[in-house]
C-alpha cells in the first residue's frame, strides 16, 4: 500500500520540520507549507494528498478561510485543525466547514498519528465506495446503450 500523503499547513519552521520528521519515520509522506496560499497552490498541483494539518492563526489566510478553500477544491481530503489558542467558535465553525478533528497544541505526536491513520483509512474507504459505485454507473449504461441498440 502506498505511504499516506499528508500536507502540514503551519507559520512555524520549527515545528513544520519536528513533525514532518517525527511523521515521516511514522509512515508518512510528508509535504509542508507555510501559509494557507501556499497549501492551495499545492493542492492545485496535487490530488494525491490524503489529509492536511491545518494552523488555525497564521498571518495572511486563517486556518478558517483556508480550510473553506481546501473543501471547496477537494471535499474529500481529510483536515485537521491544529491550535495554540483554543476558541470555541472556531472549533464549531472548523467542524461545519468539515474539518474531521481539532487538536490543541501541545499534544502527544500519537494522539496526531492516530488521528491521521483515521483521517487517511476514511478517506481512502469513500474514494474506494465512489469507485465502485461509479464502475456499476457505467456498467448500467452500457447495458442500457446495448438494449436500445438491440
Amino acid at each position: 500500500m502506498e505511504k499516506p500523503k499528508i500536507l502540514i499547513v503551519d507559520d512555524n519552521m520549527t515545528f513544520l520540520i519536528s513533525t514532518a520528521n517525527i511523521l515521516s519515520r511514522s509512515g508518512f509522506q510528508i509535504l509542508f507549507a507555510l501559509n494557507g496560499r501556499e497549501a492551495l497552490s499545492l493542492l492545485d498541483q496535487r490530488t494525491d494528498i490524503d489529509a492536511v494539518v491545518l494552523d488555525m492563526k497564521m498571518p495572511g489566510m486563517n486556518g478558517l478561510e483556508t480550510l473553506k478553500k481546501i473543501k471547496a477544491r477537494q471535499p474529500l481530503i481529510e483536515v485537521i485543525i491544529l491550535t495554540g489558542y483554543p476558541d470555541v467558535d472556531d472549533l464549531i465553525d472548523s467542524l461545519k466547514i468539515g474539518a474531521t478533528s481539532y487538536v490543541m497544541k501541545p499534544f502527544p505526536i500519537e494522539r496526531l498519528i492516530e488521528k491521521l491513520k483515521r483521517a487517511v483509512s476514511s478517506k481512502r474507504k469513500i474514494e474506494a465506495e465512489l469507485e465502485i459505485a461509479l464502475s456499476c454507473s457505467q456498467h448500467y449504461q452500457s447495458d442500457q446503450v446495448q438494449n436500445l441498440s438491440a
